[in-house]
């Protein structure tokens, strides 16, 4: 199990690069060679998570100066590292459609709604703030878990807030009718 600290604040619109370092820090720069290319690195497509495909692989190597003390520069240890970066994408727009589409209809019958009789309008919009606040847990079950807020949930606080205002509208409409 390798655990790469991902980062999902644009989740649904989201890229990643997963990166994976190596060293031997028992090897100094004298007893190898470093020979290091892409085809040197190889997984099993199988890992990658379903809606995923990989879109880049580099690689990197060199040497990483280590100093054994911090007041003390001249006894520095070289160590060998390879460095590995697979950068994954989203394939097809399924996740972005699928949680910003059902918003933004319901968004736009609510306002659309302000050009019909005042107590329809009423109903109508807040049938659509139920709706928006239902869906949010389609949105949860279809995000990665994750502590950090992503941009899914500023696309639904951003709904959330302007239906409300629309609903505010209308309700002011009805007293001044």
């Amino acid at each position: 199990s390798y655990n790469s600290g991902l980062v999902f604040s644009d989740f649904p619109l989201d890229d990643h690069r997963i990166n994976l370092v190596l060293t031997h820090p028992f090897i100094s720069p004298d007893e190898i060679i470093f020979d290091t290319s892409a085809a040197n690195f190889s997984f099993d497509g199988n890992l990658l998570p379903f809606g995923w495909r990989s879109v880049g692989l580099s690689v990197k190597s060199g040497y990483e100066k280590s100093e054994l003390r911090e007041n003390s520069p001249g006894k520095t240890v070289m160590q060998p590292v390879v460095g590995f970066s697979l950068d994954v994408k989203r394939y097809g727009p399924r996740f972005t459609l699928t949680i910003l589409l059902p918003i933004l209809i319901i968004y736009f019958l609510m306002f659309f709604a302000l050009s019909v009789d005042v107590l329809t309008s009423v109903t109508i919009t807040l049938g659509g703030i139920t709706g928006i606040l239902a869906y949010r847990y389609v949105i949860e079950q279809l995000s990665t878990l994750s502590g950090d807020l992503m941009m899914s949930d500023y696309f639904f606080f951003l709904f959330l807030t302007s239906s409300v205002m629309i609903f505010l509208l209308n309700k002011i409409d009805i007293f001044l009718w």
